[in-house]
């Protein structure tokens, strides 16, 4: 007959009922767990496990962000921003349009290519300026320059996708950056993808003039 000592025995019995203790948060539901924190001391446990998706199911949706048109709306506010200035100088063009990543302008006087360089310089540096046939100007966001606009895009994306989030009452919603441009969002326990989609979906847009 195998002998077991009494304190093997007392450390089994002690284990299990400590874990029987610390799995009870997750079998008593929200209301139990709500009375535990009101009753009981601090230290016992009251958390329970938050399931991900493959085990209480939820949303998973997968969001892209729109990267050229950050870029064409940096064009446009480069072009609304130029203009007055160029009056202002008293610098005459003939005409100035948005390009892919940046703008290109025609000054009448190509001695004014200097003044016209400076005064897009001064107002984004982040530009790469050159001139062609004397008198047209092409500024350009470098790739470099191109990169930090992308991630300080994605950044803001993310930020503005967990405060809406938020307002689902999801418990650790999963919310990262995937690849250059898109944005993983995964909310365990919703499973109303297009409660979700409405709320993702509202325009939002912040500019600085």
């Amino acid at each position: 007959m195998i002998h077991v000592p009494r304190w093997k025995i007392i450390l089994v019995v002690l284990v299990c009922a400590w874990g029987l203790l610390y799995s009870m948060p997750n079998i008593i539901g929200a209301e139990g767990r709500q009375w535990t924190q009101a009753h009981l001391p601090s230290w016992l446990p009251s958390k329970s496990v938050n399931l991900g998706l493959d085990l209480q199911g939820g949303s998973h949706i997968l969001l892209q962000v729109d990267l050229g048109s950050v870029l064409k709306d940096r064009a446009d506010e480069m072009i609304a921003t130029v203009r007055p200035e160029l009056r202002s100088a008293k610098i005459g063009y003939s005409r100035i349009g948005a390009l892919a990543n940046g703008i290109r302008l025609s000054v009448r006087d190509p001695a004014d290519v200097d003044a016209v360089r400076k005064i897009i310089r001064d107002i984004d540096p982040a530009l790469e300026i050159t001139t062609s046939e004397g008198n047209i100007i092409q500024a350009l966001y470098s790739d470099q320059a191109i990169k930090e606009i992308k991630d300080q895009t994605i950044g803001q994306s993310i930020e503005i996708v967990r405060r809406r989030v938020d307002e689902t009452g999801t418990n650790e919603p999963v919310i990262q950056r995937q690849g250059d441009d898109r944005i993983l969002v995964q909310l365990p326990g919703l499973e109303d993808p297009q409660r979700v989609k409405d709320l993702l979906g509202k325009t939002a847009k912040l500019t600085f003039h």
